[in-house]
């Protein structure tokens, strides 16, 4: 089953570029208030219920970021519970049970730092972004013993290092069952399968 859910469009279009496609490909489109009043097709998802989508259960959580976004907890059919939170400067839920964290991990505050030491000019929203110390926080708040997977996402350009942020997060989950940590790379695809757990 193919679905798709977005959360903000005022002023980022690229958080829903795909709408028109995924619409006329006829895939049920899930967005918020933001989102359906652009696109009349999109089925409206709000904060106070937690919603069945196939055989799926979707329950949306407020995120700050500059523009409205939702991070979402979504129940799988065969069992697994996936937390996916990106487009946000802060994390602080604590969601029981995730056997997935899809957690964004945009960049380094050190990073900008040296950066601006070294006078290189430095374009960044990263006020609305999650910085490497408080996606690890919320990996902390939110890896259990049923975690096998975290995925980072959103990784600045610039502002980011891949490997030291993977290094970060298996230092956080140290002890725990974690097999994967891995960062998001654009065009890879991941398959979550129940053989996994």
């Amino acid at each position: 089953m193919w679905l798709a859910v977005w959360s903000a469009i005022d002023r980022h279009g690229d958080h829903a570029a795909y709408v028109p496609k995924a619409l006329e490909y006829q895939i049920p489109v899930y967005g918020n208030r933001n989102v359906v009043d652009k696109y009349p097709y999109v089925n409206l998802l709000t904060l106070n219920f937690r919603y069945s989508i196939g055989k799926f259960k979707v329950q949306c959580l407020e995120v700050p970021h500059n523009a409205p976004c939702y991070a979402y907890v979504i129940d799988c059919p065969s069992g697994e519970r996936i937390l996916f939170a990106t487009d946000l400067n802060y994390f602080k839920y604590r969601v029981k049970g995730c056997d997935v964290i899809m957690m964004e991990c945009n960049y380094s505050e050190d990073i900008i730092v040296d950066k601006m030491v070294e006078g290189k000019d430095i374009r960044s929203q990263s006020e609305n972004h999650l910085e490497l110390n408080d996606c690890m926080n919320a990996l902390y708040n939110n890896v259990c013993e049923k975690t096998k997977l975290v995925l980072l996402l959103h990784l600045s350009d610039g502002l980011s290092n891949e490997m030291r942020f993977i290094n970060r997060a298996k230092g956080v989950i140290r002890g725990l069952c974690v097999s994967k940590v891995l960062c998001a790379t654009k065009g890879q695809t991941y398959e979550i399968n129940e053989s996994d757990f």
